[in-house]
């Protein structure tokens, strides 16, 4: 990838096109990143932005974050080698404890997403939802 290469991050990023609904979105740019179908999405930080700077490149970001289910049993990643170098899946509560230590290093912007995430609680399945109201207004259709 051409910008923040070679370190892990979150399952997949990217931009609405116009007028598409942010679920849409996400499960358009999953599909493309790492050829799964998801479902069952939930909004859970409407109001995440980030600050990354990484060989001259910055990044300033509003980025929402939604969890959700991949539909399948034990579906395996197909991904875009454009886009994904590589892909594993990890118990959230084991990705979360290696990144908050140190032991895992991941971008900048989902270093700071695990940490908002963590505080929410120790499970994806009891976050609450968060309130659309709170998206960003360009993403509140």
């Amino acid at each position: 990838k051409a910008t923040f290469p070679g370190v892990w991050t979150n399952s997949a990023c990217g931009h609405p096109a116009p007028g598409e609904p942010l679920a849409g979105a996400v499960c358009r740019r999953v599909a493309d990143e790492l050829g799964l179908a998801v479902g069952d999405l939930r909004l859970v930080l409407p109001r995440f932005s980030y600050r990354a700077e990484q060989d001259g490149v910055v990044e300033l970001e509003l980025c929402p974050v939604l969890v959700g289910r991949v539909a399948g049993t034990a579906p395996e990643p197909r991904p875009d080698p454009a886009e994904v170098e590589a892909a594993e899946w990890l118990p959230w509560e084991e990705f979360a404890a290696d990144v908050l230590a140190g032991r895992r290093r991941v971008s900048t912007w989902c270093r700071e997403q695990v940490v908002e995430l963590d505080a929410l609680g120790p499970s994806p399945d009891q976050w609450p939802d968060a309130d659309p109201a709170d998206l960003p207004a360009a993403l509140r259709h």
